[in-house]
């Protein structure tokens, strides 16, 4: 069985705008890419780079509405194997988020404080979600909790009149370990 396919033209990148940021200037943003201008368009890379790391500095300022919408415009002469294709990226960053409160459910007989000691977020702080994805891995390695998701396993909650966060973290007690298994491990 033959199968024709037909790849069709290669398309290298041009020229790229970055529209609508106010917290990076478009040469920070641009920083982050790791496509330069004449390099072979990968569309993995670029949605790494606009859903991932641009994504998550700003999630690291309180920017967590932050979306970003591409325009590509192609150009390819009549014929041609090799084209350009110029990039306009639209930012809209939403508003910045601080932290309102933060809650545990299913922590048992461990102690709010005791949690609290291992968050390296605050109520009233600017939302960073890297630090508070180390805190959930830090409460995670306690050893009492099955892992925390910070996309599953937390509640984001806000009211439409302030970007104030509200987040309620549900913890798993992990299960006691049974006499056989404890003993199975000791061999």
């Amino acid at each position: 069985m033959i199968v024709p396919i037909n790849e069709g033209a290669l398309f290298r990148l041009g020229e790229v705008k970055i529209e609508g940021s106010t917290l990076f200037s478009p040469a920070q943003i641009l920083e982050m890419l790791t496509l330069k201008t004449g390099d072979i368009v990968d569309a993995d890379s670029l949605s790494v780079w606009f859903f991932e790391r641009v994504a998550k500095a700003y999630g690291n300022f309180g920017y967590i509405q932050y979306t970003a919408e591409p325009e590509l415009k192609f150009h390819l002469k009549e014929g041609g194997r090799e084209g350009v294709v110029d990039l306009t990226v639209t930012i809209d960053e939403g508003h910045v988020f601080t932290i309102r409160s933060i809650k545990f459910e299913g922590n048992g007989s461990v102690p709010e404080h005791t949690l609290f000691r291992e968050m390296l977020v605050r109520n009233g702080e600017v939302f960073n979600k890297e630090l508070f994805v180390e805190s959930l891995k830090r409460i995670s390695q306690s050893g009492q909790f099955e892992p925390i998701d910070a996309e599953k396993d937390v509640d984001y909650k806000w009211d439409q009149k302030s970007p104030r966060l509200d987040l309620t973290i549900h913890l798993k007690k992990k299960a006691a370990e049974s006499e056989e298994t404890r003993n199975c491990a000791r061999l």
